[in-house]
């Protein structure tokens, strides 16, 4: 049933003239009273059950109509039946509600009896009821006017807790998937470890003299692996920060020593690629208090970033300055670039880039989104500027000092 604002107000006043027990136990109350119950209402449903939500309806149409029972049945259309699924008082003439009584209804009784539809994105989901035993009255258009508004309400109740369950099955499936992610995970990490150390050691020469083709293709299988064990971090710093799980060893972090370590560590990849990468990050930046490792991963999975979407002959540049007690880096490439309806989009999770590119750019899409946690884990923040076509900024700060609360941090 559906009433225009000023019909609300109405009804609403001639509940407000109403203040005298009428019948039995139930009275009627002012609409400040209902007022409240209806604000409570929206705070107490995340914890409750249906049934406690509705409760509270249920009971000012007892106290409002006044009805000695009253009651809230849903439908199931699969099933072509109903439930009641919260009810209070005397339910025996109710309509739909016949067969808790056991008794054959007498005219008198139905004409005590008044049920109206709740009503949810236009479908009928149930019916709001009530029944006055006590005086064994027909129900008048002030009766019906009052229960269609509770009716609403109570629709409305409905339609919040379905919204609830879905969140809540949805949480409990991500609890599942972050649970297989941690321990696959975990399971992956040390026959990597193995591959590359193998490796590591087979292109050292102390297990004999390889030939160039050989070293080449040994090289090949080491950078897989990396980039495999590289995606396995990230799947467990997912799980570790969506459980809230994340610790930050903070120590005296050289930002030059940092990035010279990764431009080394990215010279084989570059020199196949035929990408530059300039270095203008020197000694005069100084050290912030930081997670060396975590930043050494955001800063990898940027470069990772970055080489994959600059085409051969392009340049990365990783440059850095200090600002109002903050550090800013910046890893910047001449590539194919973010239009501006994805550019906030490119940290989210598992987030790919335009259908077209997907086939000749591909990645698990968790590089940025892990990045943005662990720059905002140490209390900093990350954005990117680009030009489609010209290529990307991604700059991130993070303070001096290092985080100042919100994750388990342990100094070194």
């Amino acid at each position: 049933m559906y009433h225009s604002e000023a019909q609300k107000v109405i009804m609403l006043n001639a509940v407000d003239e109403c203040t005298s027990v009428v019948s039995g136990n139930a009275y009627w109350s002012p609409r400040s009273q209902m007022a409240n119950q209806s604000k409570q209402l929206g705070t107490r449903l995340a914890p409750l059950a249906l049934a406690e939500a509705l409760e509270p309806v249920v009971l000012r149409a007892m106290e409002l109509v006044p009805a000695s029972g009253c009651a809230v049945e849903l439908y199931d259309r699969e099933a072509a039946e109903s439930t009641v699924v919260c009810g209070c008082g005397d339910l025996g003439g109710l309509v739909g509600a016949t067969t808790i009584s056991g008794q054959p209804l007498t005219a008198l009784e139905l004409a005590s009896s008044l049920s109206l539809p709740m009503v949810s994105h236009g479908k009928a989901i149930g019916t709001l009821g009530v029944r006055d035993s006590y005086r064994m009255r027909p129900f008048g258009k002030r009766e019906m006017d009052i229960l269609g508004l509770l009716a609403d309400q109570a629709g409305l109740v409905v339609e919040k807790s379905e919204l609830l369950g879905h969140s809540t099955r949805a949480a409990s499936k991500l609890d599942d998937l972050v649970q297989f992610l941690s321990v696959v995970s975990h399971d992956l990490r040390t026959p990597l470890s193995s591959i590359i150390g193998f490796t590591d050691i087979l292109m050292g020469g102390r297990a004999g003299d390889l030939s160039q083709l050989q070293t080449e293709f040994l090289g090949l299988v080491k950078l897989g692996a990396v980039q495999l064990n590289n995606l396995v971090a990230d799947l467990l710093d997912i799980s570790r920060l969506t459980r809230g799980e994340l610790k930050l060893y903070l120590e005296d972090v050289r930002l030059d020593e940092v990035v010279g370590r990764l431009v080394r560590q990215f010279a084989p990849l570059l020199s196949e690629t035929d990408v530059k990468l300039a270095n203008r990050v020197n000694r005069s930046i100084g050290s912030i208090k930081a997670d060396a490792r975590r930043l050494e991963q955001v800063l990898n999975n940027l470069l990772n970033n970055a080489i994959k979407f600059t085409q051969p002959s392009g340049t990365i540049t990783i440059s850095g300055y200090r600002r109002n007690g903050s550090v800013v880096l910046c890893v910047a490439d001449t590539g194919i670039g973010i239009p501006e309806a994805e550019r906030e989009q490119v940290f989210e999770r598992f987030y790919q880039c335009s259908p077209g590119l997907n086939r000749r750019f591909s990645g698990s899409g968790l590089g940025l989104a892990v990045a943005k946690q662990l720059v905002e884990a140490h209390g900093g923040s990350i954005w990117v500027d680009s030009v489609v076509g010209k290529g990307s900024h991604f700059r991130f700060s993070l303070p001096v000092g290092g985080p100042t609360g919100g994750h388990s941090t342990k100094n070194r």
